[in-house]
Formats: structure tokens, C-alpha cells, sequence
């Protein structure tokens, strides 16, 4: 993982875990998607609406979604690498992933200046 160091790997996975469990249950429950308006939404919620979203299947849904994996994520010993290597290997995970989208945008860089020059020696006519 690119963001997650030695001290916060753990509290980072369980966060997200717990969060993705209760945004399944709002994404299964009432077809809604989670964009940046719902979050402002949430953001601006009092407690007596919230109050009212609250269910026994929302408590499941945290309960086997986000704190039964929290539990075994918190028991797993994560081994890492000294600093260099995970540094090294950070950089070579970033280098893999940009590397092929460059080559990619020179391709169809490339490509597309094809095109304009075929359309101007032989323009398609209707």
C-alpha cells in the first residue's frame, strides 16, 4: 500500500473497513449512490435525522462487514521491510503504474497526429 506506513497501516485498514461497512448497508438498503453531495448531506444531518437511519441491519452490517475484519486485520502481524527496500519498492509499484499510461499517451499521441495528417491527403467525402 502507497500510504500506509508501519505505525498506520492497521488504524487506516480498520477505518476504511469500518466505513465501507456502513456506506454498503445506505448502497444496499436505499439504492443510493455515495458521491460528494451525499457526503455534504451526511456532513449537514442532525441527530434526530440520523436517529431515524439507525436499524438492527445496520448494527449486522457493521458488526460482519466492518468490526469482524477489523478484529482479524488488528490480530495479523504485518512484517515490513527496512525503510530503503519499502522506499524501493514503493517507487518501482508508482513506476509500473505511469510508465505503461506514458506509453500509452505517447501512442495515442501519436495516433492521432496519423489522422489528421491521412484526413488531409485524403479527406472522406459524403
Amino acid at each position: 500500500m502507497i500510504f500506509c506506513h508501519r505505525y498506520s497501516a492497521k488504524p487506516i485498514l480498520i477505518f476504511l473497513l469500518l466505513c465501507t461497512s456502513v456506506t454498503a448497508y445506505f448502497m444496499d438498503s436505499y439504492h443510493v449512490i455515495i458521491d460528494v453531495g451525499m457526503i455534504e448531506n451526511i456532513v449537514e444531518t442532525n441527530l434526530g435525522e440520523a436517529r431515524d437511519l439507525f436499524s438492527l441491519t445496520l448494527v449486522l452490517y457493521v458488526i460482519f462487514l466492518g468490526l469482524l475484519p477489523s478484529w482479524f486485520v488488528w490480530q495479523v502481524n504485518i512484517t515490513f521491510k527496512p525503510v530503503r527496500q519499502e522506499i524501493w519498492g514503493r517507487l518501482k509499484l508508482i513506476a509500473s503504474i505511469l510508465l505503461p499510461l506514458l506509453v500509452l499517451g505517447f501512442m495515442i499521441s501519436a495516433s492521432l497526429q496519423f489522422i489528421s495528417k491521412r484526413t488531409q491527403t485524403n479527406p472522406v467525402t459524403f
